[in-house]
């Protein structure tokens, strides 16, 4: 079974791409969404005490909850705030992860098993995977998207952009670059391309 980090950055189209990649793949692809898993912990009250113990009361509801916009306009804003929820989080998707993918070794009906990890370059965290395939689109086409997607003022698309490692730096350390721009067929063309190409030959 061959494991395959699916990255970039904000607003590239990462989703799409992974959605295709899924569809071309069927039942013999596995998938790990870091940050569906993360919606689950922010939503299911596991973190209710961490939370509210480092942001304070505001950071949650009644119900235990996260409260994501004030998390957002805090990480974003503020470095270490961002690296404190990271530390947070991301050891309890990790081990999550690495568990799944156990699972799957143990399936001799999957072939491949595809980890969507957003923000793969500016963690430490490793996955034992086989290669590393980053989604790109320019920084002027994620601004754009933010803010017709989003809704998000330009001193918050700029905060967020400057969270994140530059695309370009990510593209020159990737394995596989899928380029977003242009029309819908041309990402399809080279999602059945990957996939031929790095699960099957």
């Amino acid at each position: 079974m061959k494991t395959l980090i699916v990255t970039g950055g904000i607003a590239t189209g990462k989703s799409t791409f992974i959605r295709l990649l899924m569809e071309a793949g069927g039942a013999r692809l596995r998938l790990f969404d870091c940050d569906a898993e993360a919606g689950r912990l922010l939503d299911g009250g596991t973190l209710k005490a961490p939370l509210s113990s480092v942001f304070g009361p505001a950071s949650v509801d009644s119900s235990g909850k996260a409260d994501r916009h004030f998390l957002r306009e805090l990480v974003f804003r503020n470095p270490e705030s961002r690296r404190t929820l990271e530390g947070i989080i991301h050891p309890l998707l990790h081990q999550e992860c690495l568990a799944q993918m156990l699972a799957a070794r143990q399936n001799t009906e999957v072939d491949g098993f595809v980890i969507d990890v957003p923000l793969f370059f500016e963690t430490s965290a490793r996955y034992c995977q086989d290669a590393v395939c980053v989604v790109a689109v320019s920084r002027g086409t994620q601004k754009t998207r933010l803010a017709i997607r989003n809704g998000f003022r330009e001193d918050m698309i700029e905060a967020i952009l400057a969270a994140q490692r530059p695309i370009m730096e990510k593209v020159a350390a990737a394995d596989f670059v899928i380029w977003n721009e242009g029309p819908p067929d041309l990402l399809r063309q080279q999602t059945q391309r990957l996939y031929q190409h790095f699960f099957h030959d």
